[in-house]
């Protein structure tokens, strides 16, 4: 699946600033929830994550965990729901 997350930097900044608090908590919450990462790109204003999920629970379960550190640690507002987007 690939995963698109945009947020409001405005009063955060820019992502790429934060990249090893982003990673770090992407890898933890990743073994936690037994997500497969693919590949992951910061970009200033949003996240693309191609990943592969066992189940929609566990897809569920991390998006809310990942938005929620990532919004109390680096006060991001998110801006849309999670885009998403099978991949063959």
């Amino acid at each position: 699946i690939h995963v698109v997350l945009r947020a409001d930097t405005s009063k955060s900044g820019n992502l790429l600033k934060n990249r090893s608090i982003i990673l770090r908590h992407l890898q933890k919450l990743a073994s936690d929830f037994q997500v497969k990462i693919y590949e992951h790109a910061l970009v200033s204003n949003h996240i693309h994550l191609t990943v592969r999920f066992l189940s929609r629970d566990l897809y569920k379960k991390f998006i809310r965990a990942f938005t929620g550190v990532l919004a109390r640690r680096l006060r991001i507002k998110w801006l849309l729901r999670p885009y998403t987007r099978i991949l063959k």
